[in-house]
């Protein structure tokens, strides 16, 4: 909403945009309902600010409950996979964030450099200067400094509130690939324990290959040499598949040696 205000008239750039007109009747009300003496550009910076902090506000909390949304999705125990689709909506959610961020952050500059100035301050006494002719005094300026520190205040606030769900992004996708990797891992040790298996499984099976080949032994009369032959392969697979994940999972729990730290030796001892 850009505005060129004077002591006594208000002239709105973008007089046909929707949000304007809507502000319209609020303007109205407020000009008309203000009992006190303030000055008309005050009522009406004021009734300005209010407004477009309003609608900051309703931007914030619309953001900050669609950012949650998708967090509580994503974040949902019973999930063994990350939705693509909800990433990208949370990523969308992000960037959304940092140029609100951006927005609030240049009101604060804003407000911040007008305060500074108690020049800039004595100036927007409009009315004063209509009346007087005179500037108002640098000393005399705490009516517009209230203003502006109290809207001040409102764009820190805003500016806590949305550094607080940008960490709480921030720290939710840090959680999420730590799922993932630890998904990931899972997967990993799986698939390495299938190969063990295998690969138990081709040894042993040399027993089947060497009893199959076309050599003559006194073993093929025996009515139990299959079964000893396949429990042997068997036992021999289920041992060698043991002792593998056994190996494995040493290898994966063993902790480093501790480092042996050499005492400091003094400069008496050296010198002795």
């Amino acid at each position: 909403m850009k505005a060129i205000i004077n002591s006594d008239s208000l002239v709105l750039l973008d007089s046909n945009h929707r949000s304007v007109k809507e502000f319209l009747p609020e303007l109205k009300l407020k000009i008309t309902s203000c009992k006190d003496d303030s000055p008309f550009e005050f009522v009406v910076l004021e009734a300005m600010l209010m407004e477009m902090f309003s609608s900051l506000d309703d931007r914030l909390a619309e953001l900050g409950q669609a950012a949650e949304d998708v967090l509580h999705r994503l974040l949902d125990p019973q999930l063994f996979s990350v939705d693509r689709g909800e990433l990208h909506i949370l990523l969308q959610h992000s960037k959304s964030l940092s140029e609100f961020h951006s927005i609030v952050k240049d009101i604060e500059a804003t407000l911040t450099d007008v305060l500074d100035s108690e020049e800039d301050m004595a100036d927007m006494y409009l009315t004063h200067f209509a009346d007087t002719g005179e500037y108002r005094d640098e000393e005399d300026i705490e009516d517009i400094n209230n203003i502006l520190e109290a809207y001040l205040m409102q764009a820190e606030n805003m500016m806590s509130e949305v550094q607080t769900l940008r960490d709480s992004i921030d720290q939710s996708e840090s959680i999420i690939l730590i799922n993932l990797d630890s998904q990931r891992n899972v997967m990993m040790r799986l698939s390495l324990q299938l190969e063990m298996g295998v690969f138990s499984a081709t040894i042993s099976g040399l027993i089947g290959m060497a009893f199959g080949m076309n050599l003559d032994s006194s073993l093929e009369e025996n009515p139990y040499a299959f079964w000893v032959t396949t429990g042997c392969m068997m036992m021999l697979c289920g041992l060698l598949w043991k002792r593998l994940l056994s190996i494995l999972f040493s290898s994966l729990t063993r902790s480093p040696p501790p480092r042996r730290l050499t005492p400091p030796t003094s400069s008496r001892s050296r010198g002795r």
